[in-house]
């Protein structure tokens, strides 16, 4: 029986995008690293990008980016796999991410702080559950109906 019937994905707004001269979708870490460097004027209260930073909230939607880079929670043995050199490299990929282009305490972030910055027009992307994109084109909660897009959580090297 399925208990996880989501995806990883990224949600942008079009119109920061736009704003910023980027292209859009971003599908690699990469085009999200540049498109959230060039969207992020915290000074203007946006941010390049949101996601999970507080504990055990932020393990789903990490999973979808930790096995872009190759990695999973426990090796082939079954032993756990979380100090591997690539489950690193996606720690240290999304960490620097919420550091530079993130909004001031994205450590403590779960759905609900993303979600809010996101759907008030206030970041450039929301990685998160796609279950979510139904209340981010919600007239009643949503600042950005018409201007937002979903896609896959972005592709790591792997």
């Amino acid at each position: 029986m399925p208990v996880y019937n989501e995806f990883g994905s990224l949600m942008y707004n079009k119109e920061l995008f736009d704003k910023a001269g980027v292209k859009y979708p971003p599908k690699t870490i990469e085009e999200v690293e540049a498109a959230a460097k060039a969207i992020h004027k915290p000074s203007e209260g946006i941010y390049g990008f949101v996601g999970r930073g507080a504990g055990a909230a932020a393990t789903s939607q990490f999973s979808s980016l930790m096995r872009g880079f190759g990695a999973d929670w426990t090796d082939a043995s079954g032993k756990a796999a979380v100090n591997s050199d690539k489950f690193l490299a996606a720690v240290k990929w999304y960490g620097n991410l919420q550091k530079q282009y993130g909004a001031p305490g994205a450590t403590s972030f779960s759905w609900q702080q993303g979600q809010d910055l996101f759907i008030n027009g206030k970041a450039g992307m929301w990685m998160d559950a796609s279950v979510f994109f139904a209340n981010v084109v919600d007239p009643k909660q949503s600042k950005i109906v018409d201007k937002a897009g979903i896609t896959m959580a972005p592709g790591g090297p792997a």
